[in-house]
């Protein structure tokens, strides 16, 4: 179509949009639509001519049916017919979809923005009506309901009330959907999932971002009609180029996080994820791998932000006149950590599912690799460990007081796995602390075991024995410990990300049971 473009500027017909250097504006191509200017009906009438033969010389059919004109004067559309190659001529009121917006001498903003937020809101009501996992939910909305808005940025004047309006209108369908606590850090919202966040996009920043790429695009170029648009923008397009100071920037990620993290409830998870002995790469891998369904991924967002509705909450954050002491035992304050780990009534049910899940997961993966089970044994939350599973090889212990010349006060690991060949042993011990004693809860494992360790080596005969503890956080953080501690039992590092997601899903079943 470039020689189409090239014949029509070497034409002398076109609207003269500098008087003083004579520079003429007569199209306007992109792809297969084009936009005519002429100053007077007959000049025009050349155009579309020289359109025509152009397109039959290329058998390529002009389609009149579906062409318009529109005739002004001095800024005003004048209602009088002028046929010109016998294509309609646009009334006063009516208007022509060019390039998908609806515009006559100028774009109606108010109607074309009323029409984006309605086919917005119908694209992301019908990906919120969806099975779609929270990771693949949040890539859907950027992807195919957010590029709706996109597309007209730049062109279409979205005032800051507007956009931040359409941002809420995103989180008030995501709360609607329960994707979303009402009180969860709406900075976290907008950061990457690779840095805690959910990775949604922010209409806003997007907005901001690609005018000032359009800015700068018009700014930049050495072109004669680039210059004269910059020249005479004084307001018409949402570039306002006349106007070198414009100072609106969009939000970076780091402000995003250090807003997050500034938070006196929000930012004690990031702060977690900065603690030293955390693997943080392996900590973010529930959000990256994005399995969880949006609703409990929102659920769990919530606990880690600190948000939900404990007694504690309510006394102090909602400023309400209640008892903050635990409803289940009634000793402690009812904040989110003491629910989550805290409670004698929850210990020996809840916390000890939880504690078994995470253990059954390496118990089952060791009696694989060992083939003291077939491959096709069932998924872990099925399995049912036996209390010794014995080979001539190896023998595996599971939560089985082990006998010794003298009496151990901490005798009974989770796991306890012998090498008969190679004579070695290993003492496996499984905790779900708190996401501040993730360190300490290690070291504890280590010293409680150190006497029994001691004496299965000189007892059993075996050349060492090492005591290797395995530490999740009830909000899903894990040591850096975890990943060298499966190497050392040769065991892959996916096994992280499994038991990461059982403890995640077994905390939020506890909270939603506590507090319902």
């Amino acid at each position: 179509m470039n020689p189409m473009s090239t014949l029509l500027n070497h034409t002398t017909a076109g609207y003269k949009i500098d008087q003083g250097n004579g520079k003429r504006l007569n199209h306007l191509l992109y792809m297969d639509d084009l936009k005519l200017y002429g100053e007077t009906p007959s000049k025009l009438n050349y155009l579309i001519e020289t359109v025509q033969v152009f397109s039959m010389d290329i058998r390529m059919s002009f389609g009149f049916d579906k062409c318009a004109t529109v005739n002004i004067k001095r800024g005003k559309i004048e209602d009088r017919q002028q046929v010109i190659c016998n294509i309609k001529q646009l009334a006063p009121k009516d208007t022509y979809r060019y390039l998908g917006l609806a515009q006559n001498s100028t774009i109606d903003h108010t109607t074309i923005k009323r029409e984006i937020r309605e086919k917005y809101n119908t694209r992301l009501m019908k990906l919120l009506n969806t099975k779609l996992s929270g990771y693949n939910l949040i890539k859907a909305i950027n992807a195919w309901a957010i590029p709706v808005l996109t597309y007209s940025f730049g062109v279409v004047k979205w005032s800051n009330t507007d956009l931040e309006d359409l941002d809420r209108l995103t989180r008030r369908q995501l709360t609607k959907f329960r994707n979303l606590h009402t009180n969860s850090s709406v900075c976290r919202l907008y950061v990457p999932r690779r840095m805690g966040g959910r990775g949604l996009l922010n209409i806003k920043d997007l907005c901001l971002k690609q005018e000032n790429g359009m800015r700068q695009r018009f700014m930049s170029s050495s072109c004669a009609i680039m210059r004269l648009i910059v020249a005479q923008d004084k307001g018409y397009t949402p570039l306002n180029l006349s106007c070198r100071n414009r100072i609106d920037k969009p939000i970076s990620i780091e402000e995003r996080v250090a807003g997050w993290k500034n938070g006196a409830l929000h930012g004690r998870y990031p702060k977690s994820l900065q603690s030293e002995g955390v693997d943080l790469h392996s900590s973010l891998a529930w959000l990256k791998d994005g399995k969880l369904f949006p609703e409990t991924e929102g659920f769990m967002m919530a606990i880690q932000d600190g948000v939900m509705r404990t007694r504690n909450y309510e006394k102090n954050i909602l400023k309400q006149d209640v008892v903050d002491v635990c409803r289940k035992c009634s000793m402690r304050g009812e904040t989110i950590e003491h629910i989550t780990s805290g409670c004698s009534t929850l210990a020996d049910n809840a916390y000890l599912g939880r504690h078994n899940q995470l253990a059954k997961i390496i118990h089952q993966q060791l009696a694989i690799k060992s083939e003291l089970l077939s491959k096709t044994s069932p998924p872990y939350y099925k399995y049912s460990p036996q209390p010794v599973l014995e080979s001539r090889d190896t023998v595996l212990y599971w939560d089985r007081p082990i006998i010794t010349d003298r009496t151990v006060d901490h005798n009974r690991p989770d796991i306890l796995f012998i090498d008969k060949i190679n004579k070695t042993g290993v003492i496996i011990d499984i905790a779900v602390p708190l996401s501040r004693r993730i360190k300490q809860t290690e070291t504890d494992k280590i010293t409680k075991y150190e006497n029994l360790s001691y004496d299965l080596k000189n007892v059993w005969n075996l050349k060492t024995v090492k005591i290797l503890p395995f530490v999740i956080s009830v909000e899903g953080i894990i040591s850096t410990e975890f990943q060298k501690n499966l190497k050392e039992i040769n065991l892959p590092c996916s096994i992280a990300k499994v038991g990461q997601r059982a403890v995640l899903l077994q905390t939020c079943h506890i909270v939603r049971k506590f507090l319902n």
